[in-house]
């Protein structure tokens, strides 16, 4: 046995063979999410939605607020400078920087508005920042449900997935069980 080799070391074809493998996994389970992400995407703009649009908001939620005001920023700056330059706007388009401002809605109805995008995005009740007991709190929880409530009517009304194809499992219950699978069902059983 050489100095430089570990008496438990794998031999390095192992390694190599073990490491492809991993490469080979991780390649193939991203050209299949590659795959149904373009099945979304196709499904959004068949609903309606500007692609770009969806992509631009999806980002910005990933880099957080900061960088939300710093786009706004950059977007009512880049409309100014168009018109310094002689470029008419229509009133319908300088109306959508007119938004307005949230920070002066009392804090319950922000709660509300929080909650309701928590619970249309899928997010966990149990994110509520606010101290269940308040008020606050309690309108939070009421948007959440709201929004919870229109994501599963959503849901519903996406197409079954065709026999053999995978099931992704989404959030689950204390018990294990899928929540909305399990939201599905109860409704079904219903009707």
């Amino acid at each position: 046995m050489s100095d430089n080799a570990l008496v438990n070391e794998p031999p390095q074809d192992a390694v190599v063979a073990t490491t492809i493998s991993k490469l080979r996994k991780v390649s193939e389970a991203a050209a299949s999410s590659q795959g149904e992400m373009r099945a979304e995407y196709s499904k959004a703009e068949a609903a309606g939605l500007n692609l770009q649009a969806a992509k631009k908001a999806i980002s910005l939620l990933k880099k957080g607020d900061d960088k939300t005001k710093d786009w706004v920023e950059e977007v009512t700056q880049t409309v100014r400078y168009l018109r310094i330059c002689g470029l008419e706007l229509t009133k319908e388009q300088l109306e959508l920087f007119s938004f307005t401002d949230t920070s002066l809605a009392p804090v319950d109805e922000r709660a509300y508005v929080k909650g309701l995008s928590a619970g249309r995005l899928g997010e966990n009740d149990r994110e509520n920042p606010y101290d269940l007991g308040s008020p606050t709190g309690q309108k939070w929880m009421e948007g959440w449900n709201k929004g919870h409530e229109e994501r599963r009517a959503v849901l519903a009304m996406e197409p079954k997935k065709e026999e053999g194809s995978e099931v992704i499992k989404g959030e689950q219950d204390d018990d294990g069980s899928d929540l909305i699978d399990s939201t599905l069902v109860d409704e079904n059983e219903e009707d």
